[in-house]
């Protein structure tokens, strides 16, 4: 009886029907047999009736069977038909464990994980690993790529990967795609979150949606990357809700944009609270409001997120609340952010909530110029044309031009029509104002 419901159950030699599997399971269920009542677990766990599933697994478990208490373990995991309880998943995820079940060591290795009790993780997906288990060898391959339990190894990560992909696991083929990622081996990393993609795996989706946007490894093409943000969205995930509305923001659809990073700031992602706080700042899918502005950027500063911090600086400053500028200007700073680092040379350049000091704007101009920021070699350029040194402003002005800075273009201009730091030449300034009047 409990055979002929597995047949059921799996479609072997037949066509699969859970109502049917559920007749025969309950046939012999009915005689104690434990594979059986861990069947009608699993049919109502399938159907979502999570308690029915926890009463058949807790009837099972009691006479012993390892399948039903590591089934236990995963219902607590995830909080499924009863309360989610870590502690206590790991106690029925032990009791299988001791009776050799793999699956089992491999739940007791995720709950230390999630614990961050990494080297008992590692431990526990080695002795599964050693018995092939698949998850055991992409959980692994996840420990070496991040360090967590043992040292950074990309290539045992990889090593890893490999043995779950080899066996078709989507987890393995992303990790594999992860690391050639990381390696910037590109059209390789796009093959494998393909592979993994096509198995419905939402985080290569998402990461297949930003390989498209970004022309990593394929060539850029906004559509595409909203097709794969879509499919991963439609399974809940929020970095691809933010993937759509980044597309959307693009492509000036500013309303369906703030749509979607409403959708995930509504689970709390960060960069989602920030893109939201530009929209409310610009008046982009929303009209303009400053204040929502700011608490949409306080909800990601709070998280640590330095651009929610530079921008409740920005805001602070256009409201003329300089201290405060400077306040968050300098949080943003202390994490080598360079647009804080400009914003804070401009307060000393001006004395905007700080005693106006050229040299002190200059550092911080220098810092965030070192990263290539055109707007601090532009102010670089200023404070020396202010000290009269010429030729140094010259310098730093061609260089913020050079990425096309519009204000140090017009300074360009300036110099060559009044021979400030070069030779004075009309037509090279009539160049350069052209440069920025067609922007």
């Amino acid at each position: 009886e409990y055979s002929i419901g597995d047949n059921y159950r799996n479609g072997y030699g037949v066509e699969i029907n859970l109502d049917t599997a559920l007749e025969w399971f309950e046939k012999a269920a009915a005689k104690g047999h434990a594979g059986a009542q861990v069947g009608i677990g699993d049919v109502n766990y399938t159907k979502e009736r999570y308690e029915d599933a926890v009463t058949w697994f807790t009837k099972a478990a009691d006479q012993g069977d390892a399948e039903a208490e590591h089934r236990l373990g995963y219902c607590y995991q995830f909080g499924n038909g009863v309360e989610l309880n870590l502690d206590t998943a790991l106690a029925w995820f032990e009791k299988a464990a001791a009776k050799g079940h793999t699956g089992a060591q491999v739940g007791i290795g995720v709950v230390s994980y999630t614990k961050e009790r990494y080297e008992d993780a590692v431990t526990w997906f080695t002795k599964a690993a050693d018995q092939h288990d698949t998850e055991a060898e992409s959980w692994l391959g996840r420990c070496y790529q991040f360090g967590n339990g043992v040292e950074q190894n990309l290539d045992t990560a990889l090593a890893w990967f490999e043995k779950a992909a080899a066996k078709g696991h989507a987890d393995g083929q992303f990790g594999i795609g992860v690391v050639n990622y990381t390696k910037e081996r590109y059209e390789e990393a796009v093959t494998w979150f393909t592979k993994a993609a096509d198995q419905g795996e939402s985080n290569a989706e998402f990461v297949l949606g930003d390989c498209y946007r970004f022309g990593n490894g394929v060539e850029i093409n906004l559509d595409t990357a909203l097709e794969w943000y879509e499919k991963a969205a439609a399974k809940g995930h929020a970095g691809a809700q933010v993937g759509i509305g980044i597309v959307n923001h693009k492509k000036e659809r500013y309303e369906e944009a703030v749509t979607w990073f409403t959708k995930a700031a509504d689970q709390g992602i960060a960069d989602a609270e920030l893109r939201l706080g530009h929209c409310y700042q610009l008046g982009n899918g929303v009209e303009l409001n400053l204040d929502t502005a700011m608490e949409w950027y306080e909800k990601a500063a709070a998280k640590g997120h330095v651009n929610g911090q530079v921008n409740i600086g920005i805001v602070s400053y256009k409201k003329e609340r300089y201290e405060d500028a400077v306040t968050w200007f300098t949080k943003a700073a202390e994490q080598h952010d360079a647009d804080a680092e400009r914003w804070l040379g401009h307060c000393y350049r001006f004395g905007n909530g700080v005693e106006q000091n050229f040299d002190t704007a200059l550092e911080w101009y220098e810092k965030a110029a070192a990263k290539g920021h055109a707007g601090a070699q532009y102010g670089i350029g200023i404070v020396n044309y202010k000290k009269e040194r010429y030729e140094e402003a010259v310098t730093w002005f061609t260089k913020a031009a050079a990425q096309g800075d519009t204000d140090a273009e017009v300074h360009l201009g300036d110099c060559y029509r009044k021979g400030r730091g070069v030779t004075r030449d009309i037509p090279k300034a009539i160049e350069w104002y052209t440069k920025a009047a067609e922007k």
